[in-house]
């Protein structure tokens, strides 16, 4: 059996009914500060604590519905908060907490919810009842069937960011040890889980995510009727120390594997609070593993690390926010791809949590244009700091390339709005081989509507974002005259002249090797993948490309460009690890932002550009 779904009605942060999707295993907990990741925790042992409280004496039945319940104040230690009326969100005075519970095999699903009354009494109890007492039954039969007792069903333990090991633990029987548990003292009966569990399997889980060798010398069974306290030792580099002298990583692990090892009931859940804290990345990545492959355990983590998140799966990550708590549904992030998220987000957590304060999403073809993008506003704020942008108020989401382009905007746009509905899009684009009026064509009858209202497309002025170093030749002369250090401003002049004309009438010339090699690559993108080019012909693009250059400059010609001209002038004028086209374009690109030095250095397609993210995120 496991957890599907966890209900909140008017419970702390939680205002009217909220339901929280969780996956069966294990689920990441995500978002800003304050926002109620924490709460969710509360609810679950809270819900326990009412389950419990319902059962009768004997714990074989529930007591009937007639029968009053009450909390008392003092029994809800577990929860963050100072007086009764901090249970309950805003001035309201009654919450709910449900969860569904369904088998493993989905052939049933129970909805167990419980209904909490705040008295006229302040701080003195709070009063308990059932919101369906049919169904608490038919959970009974349910249990019965299987062979199940109602107070074997449900087992839930926390574990503390920091283990704070008592360094004088005594020996407890197993019920002491479980209602320290329930008490959320885990960590104060850490020894006695250890020498509880079975030590061979502890060790190697605990060796498999430490990644070092160690060994636990526990004392003999006889010493607990001579001795009060436990001697725990820790056996590693010839050293044996006591188990609360190991490092708080070590620890936390131990908390971790030990409640793991203890736990027996029908469903055990383990919530594990900001495993990050005192763990390095190598071991979080081990325990996520490790972890994910113990049966019979649900997890819950909450974590404020996006090293960590970025090693789940997309439905084990559930991200908390006030708009998916407005709308009163937490899903996980279903068909997510985190890598995704972690690189054009510049982190899931951290980009997560500015795209819902933004609400600008700009997509971006590949993730080097993105770093392209902050290398110009960094150029911009150098020059010109009126004409840069604020990052922070806007996310770059990158596609992975143009190929069905307008299905990959629709598809990345739904998949947003799920998780931060209402957002505004925008997209940047290269024009590649399409020609002007197509790509405009293009945009305006398979873009622009599939990004929604308030939309817009940019397109570079050139093939691709390089390629708009060559849309304006005296900026370019310009910047080659610094790039090569050279004084004699003519020699440049004419390389580029010469080397414009010769474009230009290649593209013309259909015998020509530029012509040919174009014409191939053309052919190898126009595919049903790339509808933008289904009514282009290479001619037409040939035509226009041979009046405007910038259209010609691949990566590949933007090498050839670089090559010819360190030849002439016999020393390379771009410093690079290799002559990869993709390696030159960029460093060429780069090193012009990085050299720009006033306003009149900066081509008018850069401005442009950034004039319309400023509008769009202003």
């Amino acid at each position: 059996m496991y957890i599907s779904k966890i209900t909140l009605k008017d419970f702390k942060a939680y205002a009217d009914t909220v339901i929280i999707e969780v996956n069966r295993q294990f689920n990441v907990i995500i978002g800003e500060n304050n926002i109620g990741k924490s709460t969710i925790f509360e609810a679950l042992f809270l819900w326990k604590k009412c389950y419990d409280e319902t059962l009768t004496s004997n714990k074989r039945d529930f007591y009937s519905q007639s029968v009053q319940l009450y909390i008392s104040f003092d029994e809800l230690y577990f929860l963050r908060i100072t007086k009764d009326e901090d249970l309950f969100y805003g001035t309201k005075r009654t919450c709910e907490i449900e969860i569904e519970f369904k088998e493993d095999n989905e052939s049933a699903s129970y909805s167990l919810g419980f209904i909490l009354t705040k008295p006229s009494i302040e701080n003195s109890y709070i009063r308990l009842s059932r919101n369906n007492s049919e169904e608490f039954q038919r959970f009974k039969a349910g249990l019965g069937s299987q062979g199940i007792k109602l107070v074997d069903f449900l087992f839930i333990q926390q574990t503390e960011p920091v283990a704070k090991v008592l360094s004088k633990e005594p020996y407890m029987y197993p019920g002491q040890v479980k209602k320290k548990i329930e008490k959320g003292k885990s960590h104060e009966v850490l020894r006695n889980k250890i020498i509880a569990c079975d030590l061979e399997l502890l060790t190697r889980r605990m060796k498999e995510v430490l990644g070092t060798d160690f060994a636990f010398r526990t004392p003999p069974r006889t010493e607990r009727e001579r001795v009060e306290y436990i001697n725990l030792l820790v056996e590693q580099n010839g050293k044996r120390l006591d188990v609360g002298l190991q490092g708080s990583g070590f620890l936390q692990v131990a908390e971790i594997f030990s409640s793991i090892a203890i736990m027996d009931n029908a469903l055990n859940v383990l919530l594990i609070d900001e495993p990050d804290s005192h763990i390095s990345p190598r071991i979080q990545n081990n325990l996520l593993k490790c972890i994910k492959g113990i049966e019979k355990v649900q997890v819950f983590v909450i974590s404020h690390n996006d090293n960590f998140v970025s090693e789940v799966k997309p439905n084990e990550v559930i991200f908390v926010n006030a708009e998916n708590k407005r709308n009163g549904t937490i899903k996980a992030l279903n068909d997510v791809n985190i890598d995704a998220l972690h690189t054009a987000l510049g982190g899931v957590i951290t980009g997560l949590t500015r795209l819902q304060k933004s609400k600008r999403v700009i997509f971006v073809e590949g993730d080097d244009d993105i770093s392209y993008l902050k290398s110009m506003n960094d150029t911009l704020r150098r020059v010109e700091s009126d004409k840069c942008i604020d990052f922070s108020r806007v996310s770059f989401w990158y596609i992975r390339g143009k190929d069905s382009l307008n299905l990959k905007v629709m598809a990345n746009k739904n998949l947003l709005s799920q998780i931060v509905p209402n957002c505004k899009y925008a997209a940047i684009f290269d024009k590649d081989f399409s020609t002007a009026a197509e790509n405009a064509r293009f945009i305006d009858s398979n873009v622009l509507h599939r990004l929604g209202n308030g939309a817009w497309v940019h397109t570079h002025d050139g093939y691709c974002i390089e390629s708009v170093l060559f849309s304006d030749k005296e900026k370019l002369i310009n910047y080659l005259l610094k790039l090569t250090g050279t004084e004699n401003e003519q020699e440049i002049r004419d390389y580029v002249n010469m080397f414009y004309s010769k474009v230009e009438a290649d593209l013309r010339n259909v015998r020509s090797e530029l012509y040919g090699n174009m014409k191939g690559k053309f052919a190898s993108q126009k595919k049903p993948t790339r509808p933008e080019l289904e009514r282009v012909e290479f001619d037409d693009y040939a035509g226009e490309a041979s009046e405007k250059v910038q259209y010609a400059m691949l990566k590949d010609n933007i090498k050839k460009f670089v090559l010819e001209l360190e030849g002439r002038l016999g020393k390379k004028i771009i410093e690079r690890e290799d002559d990869e086209s993709e390696t030159i374009s960029s460093k060429m690109l780069n090193t012009y932002l990085e050299t720009a030095e006033i306003l009149d250095d900066i081509y008018e397609n850069y401005l442009c550009l950034f004039s319309k993210i400023k509008s769009f995120v202003e």
